[in-house]
């Protein structure tokens, strides 16, 4: 199982099987369940309205909260998503191959830019005064700006 998010009564989470759930956080009644098709490694998130995850083939499922309706999925990296992160107007993308990525655009399709380090990243970046920062899984933190340029 992933970790699990909450977003307005509503308990998130994902198991190595694929599926996700919507689980009702007062009652754990389950509202749905949607087979996303992969093994989800990566938290789902809530980014522009959709509940989004990250999986081991290296895609970005995007589903309605309410009903699991899957809106659209793209294939990003071909190495697990370890970590997906937003703002409003980003999605950061992380593997556990070394691969840094930030979506952006219309319908968030396109990736922007691309870093990819010599070890893996073990979860999620964060934004931080407009700067993205990450943790290998060599032990180093690294910082990037907003435009990929990486932080010495």
């Amino acid at each position: 199982m992933t970790g699990a998010m909450i977003s307005g009564g509503t308990v998130f989470v994902a198991s190595s099987d694929g599926s996700l759930y919507a689980i009702d956080e007062a009652t754990g009644a389950i509202n749905w369940t949607v087979d996303t098709g992969s093994a989800v490694s990566a938290q789902p998130i809530l980014a522009y309205g959709m509940v989004t995850v990250g999986n081991v083939a290296g895609a970005v499922s995007y589903l309605r909260p309410t009903t699991g309706a899957l809106v659209s999925t793209q294939a990003f990296f071909g190495h697990p998503i370890t970590g997906i992160t937003a703002t409003d107007s980003i999605i950061l993308l992380t593997s556990g191959s070394g691969q840094l990525g930030m979506i952006q655009g219309p319908k968030y399709v396109r990736m922007t830019w691309l870093f990819s380090a010599g070890s893996g990243f073990a979860a999620a970046g964060v934004f931080l005064n407009g700067d993205i920062f990450v943790a290998g899984t060599d032990g180093l933190l690294r910082g990037f700006t907003t435009r990929g340029r990486q932080m010495t």
